[in-house]
């Protein structure tokens, strides 16, 4: 963290956080944005905080990007659960001894992977077999006039929906309109009203007796 510099961290579950002391700060260089904000500590005293720019750092084999904050109010630096959520870090309590976790993936690991969408229209495929539904019959409410802008809009994403496999050609006993709904950069956005499906659909909750 800041020119190659090391410092171990408190881990505080309990601290929203990551705090490091002002003078670590100075010392190394680590860059402070303009962003400043109160925070109180676990005894309650008051904090006066100021955010860094974004920074590197490496915490045990995962590099980390992001904001921390600094303050002339602490001498021990608290890793907090700002940074920790972000690496997906645990604590396993176990036969009395404790087991700190850390995500091992870097950001090089997902470059490329499949599993990124590449265009607006990209979604996933399962291979599967479709859902049979027995019963009732689902509702069927035919499609309302739209107009032809509309029509032309939601052309060219249909097309690629149909091309991808997302969709097909196919005659059902029930359907639901398409609902387009226009952006405010003039494209169009291809939604379904499932005003009347959401009728037939079995409303559970949880609910007091009182």
């Amino acid at each position: 963290m800041g020119n190659d510099a090391e410092l171990e961290f408190l881990i505080d579950t309990g601290a929203e956080l990551t705090i490091i002391p002002a003078a670590f700060a100075k010392r190394h260089d680590i860059p402070l944005s303009d962003k400043m904000r109160t925070a109180y500590s676990a005894g309650g005293d008051k904090l006066k905080l100021q955010q860094t720019e974004t920074i590197d750092f490496n915490l045990g084999p995962t590099e980390v990007t992001c904001r921390i904050w600094v303050s002339n109010h602490i001498c021990e630096p608290i890793l907090g659960m700002d940074v920790l959520l972000t690496l997906n870090a645990s604590l396993d309590f176990n036969d009395g001894e404790v087991t700190w976790n850390l995500r091992r993936i870097q950001a090089s690991d997902l470059e490329g992977h499949p599993i990124w969408a590449k265009g607006k229209n990209d979604c996933g495929l399962l291979d599967m077999e479709p859902v049979k539904l027995t019963g009732k019959p689902p509702p069927s409410t035919k499609q309302y006039p739209i107009n032809r802008a509309a029509i032309e809009g939601l052309r060219p994403i249909i097309e690629e929906l149909e091309k991808r496999g997302v969709i097909q050609k196919t005659k059902s006993v029930s359907n639901s309109p398409v609902w387009p709904v226009k952006k405010p950069n003039g494209t169009w956005r291809l939604t379904v009203d499932y005003r009347v499906v959401y009728k037939q659909v079995l409303q559970t909750g949880f609910y007091s007796e009182d």
